[in-house]
């Protein structure tokens, strides 16, 4: 995908879009309008050509309802990624979180199985060995971590989010009062913190 400069799925019903899709350097535009069960657009879209009209005119209900996490924050509501089990606000942030041990199981595991060839640390994981979502997983985590300061570390189950819009950058955002937000995923109440604080490059 290099060279994939624009992505359409008009008209159909995706209810979320991959979280790490903007972070493909070549593409410059995505036309998502008319899916009704769509309620967020993936934050590292935030400085790409985006076309969402026509979203989020289901009830969430109908998505809430197959056991997807929703997140509720300042006057929206927008379901998560299916992989994600838990999920935190800034305004719940304070509360004690405890990884599950699957989570914690694929962090390590991803860390060293992404470690160079020559480091002797490196593992070598039989991906026909696992149950084939969490060898997706473990291939292609659920997000990264959106947090200033280039974290980037692999989100799999537990997500803090931010839900937001950022008009002076979107401009549809700031002009349609019905356009849907963006959804932000951080992978540490800290990250979180500093992704509110700073969500776009200084």
């Amino acid at each position: 995908m290099t060279y994939l400069e624009e992505i359409s799925a008009v008209g159909n019903k995706l209810t979320h879009m991959p979280a790490d899709m903007g972070m493909m350097p070549s593409l410059k535009s995505v036309y998502i309008d008319s899916n009704p069960f769509l309620y967020s657009v993936p934050f590292s879209l935030w400085n790409k050509q985006i076309g969402a009209n026509g979203c989020h005119s289901a009830d969430v209900q109908q998505i809430s309802e197959d056991s997807r996490l929703v997140v509720e924050m300042d006057g929206y509501v927008t379901p998560v990624p299916p992989e994600i089990k838990q999920v935190y606000t800034l305004q719940d942030a304070n509360q004690p979180d405890v990884p599950s041990l699957l989570d914690y199981c694929l962090k390590v595991i991803y860390r060293y199985k992404n470690l160079k060839d020559n480091d002797k640390d490196k593992l070598y994981v039989d991906r026909t060995s696992l149950p084939q979502y969490l060898a997706d997983l473990l291939h292609i985590p659920t997000a990264h971590c959106l947090a200033p300061g280039a974290c980037e570390k692999p989100i799999f189950t537990v997500a803090f989010a931010r839900v937001f819009k950022l008009g002076w950058a979107q401009q549809w955002q700031n002009t349609n009062p019905t356009a849907i937000p963006f959804l932000g995923l951080c992978c540490s109440k800290q990250c979180l913190k500093l992704f509110t604080r700073f969500p776009v490059p200084v």
